[in-house]
């Protein structure tokens, strides 16, 4: 019987849990009222604990019911114990931990090696920007379990597609977004991008710390990108040895973690495996392997003293297909895809004033599809790629005073790029027949950042400096960022800066058109923001935000028509309002919402003529709004829902004879098509549910994605062919995902 209870729990995909009891606080400056970062807080004589992220939040899972006493420690400020505080099995408590400074520490100014991005000035670097912790999208509804597709309800990002989690940042394209991984730049955060455009991304929720989205207006650490920066942020592992698992209709999971050298230390192992492709193998005969991935990461972190810390950890990814006889294309898809991410943190503080920060970082991603025609191999198209990265970054943070904060810092990254499409098929494809790039570079980057601050005013100004050894081209990029607190419920922020981007093997693949980077010497893109914001406190738990921005964008790649040799002769035009208003839940027997709006334009035109075209990804309007109740009963109920105007295409409208031409691909009949992106898909429309029951530790869910079964448009895709000397044209209509329902439950023990 205990082995099938074991059995049992696997296969619903539960975490193993023997207590219930959980602490909800914020810890403030006493003095200030500031949100204090980093502040470590556990049960005494225990290791059962956690830390306060930007907002000064800390949530404490899994205390034993009955009475305990609270640390609350944190450098510069006094130790606090809480005594008598009383923890009841499946109930929140909810704490306000206001901290005083020690005297002679800074003035309440911590440098810690275990996170030297979490200062006091991170309060005033992530005013707009959006953290969005595992609380808030573990059971967020609509995102198949993807983290990476939560950042999907900001006003900021857009999706063109349900089924990739490929990110559209305030109208830039993915290749312009910055994606950083504990640290380390990687091109391609998702799998099977090749065949489903990126179907699943690489954030395993087991090891997600929080991601931390800034859509614009970065600082100068980070560079060599146009458009916004998503960080992915894993976390250490428990201080006490803990086994999760789980069981999904997508995918299966497990988590090992525990302590290190007698708590000086902590690991983490984690992984998981799709589970639809094992079913559908099963399912349909025959010699096929239908789409799968695979992922598994590990991290580990040593304190050799409370302000010396060093980290490693290791990500091993992979993926692929084979299906052979697919009908209603009639094709045989082939697809292996692997990848690696690897980096060396090491942090150390050096006095009360200096820390030190470097980073050794190792990135590897590969993918080859080929498709074949079912009935004639000869048909067949092909796209690989490989690419590596091998990075080394080191920071210094130098604080003079408490109104004056230095960081300076140098990275080099050498990169080795290949790219191979061939494509011949039985019909005609706007696409190049063969095209090859491969290429390496070297890219070094510098810059110093200078931080004046006080509780009502912040100024952050600073410069960046990148040299690329195979463009052989240097750029500066100055930026400055202004931010004012007139008061505790009021924040406004404008900045400005220069952004540039060099092109590489993602602006090949990502563009919408292909392009062929070896042919021409090339020179940076680049961008000029301009951001104006502000946010009001309604109240402690209703914030209302507003934020306007524009891009300029001088220098981008374009093709002349027909050709795949691109030139920096484009200029880009993006401007948006983004408005913002949610209340958040708290505990369990609230409810929370939120209601964002962006109103965009998204054009560029080329450099010798006049007329504006619109972007591919361009949508003019975007709405999100969602609400969550819970019930004291143990009853949940939330709602999701999406809508957006369409995205442009380009019309064809009909068929002409252009006999002796060079498009002469159905004896001498061709597609007419109307101005580029004139047209608009119809509009796009999505309600997503769900309803969820707790009772003790078990719970039950069911989740519906689309449950109006909108027939939301993706593609208009036209294929033509000869009949009794006439071209015809026929559309085929791809839409996006159709009505999706999911149950699941879990169960604590």
């Amino acid at each position: 019987m205990k082995r099938l209870k074991i059995i049992f729990f696997i296969f619903i995909g539960i975490s193993s849990n023997a207590y219930a009891g959980k602490l909800i606080g914020r810890v403030i400056d006493k003095t200030t009222g500031e949100p204090l970062i980093g502040v470590n807080v556990y049960i005494k004589d225990t290791t059962i604990g956690g830390a306060t992220d930007s907002r000064g939040v800390f949530y404490i899972h899994n205390i034993p019911q009955g009475e305990h006493e609270l640390m609350v420690t944190m450098m510069g400020y006094r130790t606090m114990l809480i005594k008598g505080l009383v923890v009841n099995e499946d109930k929140y408590r909810i704490l306000k931990i206001k901290l005083a400074a020690k005297i002679l520490e800074l003035g309440g100014v911590e440098i810690t090696a275990e996170k030297p991005r979490q200062v006091q000035e991170e309060k005033l670097q992530t005013i707009d920007r959006e953290i969005i912790e595992p609380r808030q999208i573990k059971h967020q509804i609509g995102t198949l379990d993807d983290y990476y597709r939560a950042v999907v309800n900001l006003p900021s990002v857009a999706q063109r597609n349900d089924y990739s989690p490929q990110l559209y940042i305030r109208g830039g394209s993915p290749d312009q977004n910055l994606i950083m991984y504990d640290g380390i730049e990687i091109l391609i955060p998702t799998r099977m991008m090749l065949l489903l455009g990126g179907g699943i991304s690489l954030v395993n929720p087991d090891m997600i710390s929080d991601l931390e989205l800034s859509p614009g207006g970065f600082g100068v650490e980070f560079g060599n990108k146009l458009s916004g920066m998503l960080q992915i942020n894993n976390r250490d592992g428990n201080k006490e040895f803990s086994i999760k698992t789980g069981l999904s209709p997508v995918s299966s999971h497990a988590c090992f973690e525990g302590p290190l050298l007698k708590g000086r230390g902590s690991w983490i192992l984690a992984g998981r495996r799709s589970f639809y492709d094992m079913m559908a193998n099963r399912i349909i005969q025959g010699n096929n392997i239908f789409p799968y991935y695979h992922d598994v990461h590990f991290k580990t972190s040593f304190f050799f003293k409370p302000d010396h810390k060093i980290s490693l950890f290791y990500a091993n990814l992979g993926e692929g297909a084979q299906i052979n006889g697919l009908e209603l294309e009639e094709m045989d898809i082939l697809n292996k895809g692997s990848g690696h991410i690897a980096g060396l943190n090491y942090g150390i503080v050096l006095n009360k004033k200096l820390a030190f920060h470097s980073l050794a970082g190792y990135y590897e991603d590969l993918n080859d599809i080929k498709i074949f025609d079912m009935n004639n191999h000869s048909y067949n198209a092909r796209l690989k790629y490989h690419f590596k990265r091998i990075s080394f970054k080191s920071n210094l943070l130098y604080y003079p005073s408490e109104w004056l904060h230095i960081k300076s810092g140098i990275t080099t990254t050498k990169l080795t790029n290949y790219v191979r499409s061939q494509i011949d098929w039985r019909s005609w494809i706007n696409l190049p027949d063969n095209l090859n790039d491969a290429f390496g570079d070297v890219l070094t980057a510098g810059y110093t950042q200078l931080s004046i601050q006080n509780k009502e005013l912040s100024i952050t100004t600073g410069i960046r400096y990148d040299y690329s050894e195979y463009y052989k081209q240097a750029l500066t990029s100055p930026r400055i960022k202004f931010t004012i607190f007139p008061s505790e419920k009021f924040s406004f922020w404008t900045s400005h800066g220069l952004y540039t981007q060099f092109p590489d093997v993602m602006t090949i693949i990502s563009r919408g058109t292909p392009m062929d980077l070896s042919q021409n010497k090339l020179k940076a893109e680049q961008a000029t923001h301009h951001i104006a914001g502000c946010d009001i406190r309604v109240k402690p738990d209703m914030i209302l935000k507003l934020e306007t921005f524009q891009k300029s964008i001088n220098e981008m790649l374009t093709q002349r028509e027909n050709t795949y040799i691109p030139e920096n002769n484009g200029i880009g035009s993006i401007s948006g309002i983004e408005l913002t208003f949610q209340k958040s839940q708290k505990a369990p027997g609230s409810w929370g919402f939120h209601l964002n709006y962006a109103l965009y334009s998204a054009k560029y035109r080329l450099k010798d003529q006049n007329k504006w075209f619109y972007f591919d990804h361009d949508q003019r309007h975007r709405l999100s709004a969602g609400l969550i109740i819970s019930f004291k009963n143990g009853f949940i109920a939330g709602m999701n829902y999406h809508f957006g105007s369409g995205y442009p295409h380009t019309p064809v409208l009909g068929m002409q004879q252009t006999k002796g031409t060079q498009y002469d691909y159905v004896k001498g009949w061709q597609l007419l098509e109307g101005e580029i992106n004139s047209s608009r898909y119809p509009y796009y429309s999505r309600l997503d549910v769900r309803f969820q029951y707790r009772y003790l530790r078990f719970s039950v869910y069911l989740d519906i994605i689309n449950v109006l079964n909108n027939q939301n448009v993706y593609l208009y895709e036209w294929d033509f062919w000869l009949t009794h000397n006439t071209g015809i044209g026929t559309k085929t209509v791809y839409n996006m995902m159709p009505i999706l329902p999911t149950i699941g439950c879990s169960f604590e023990l």
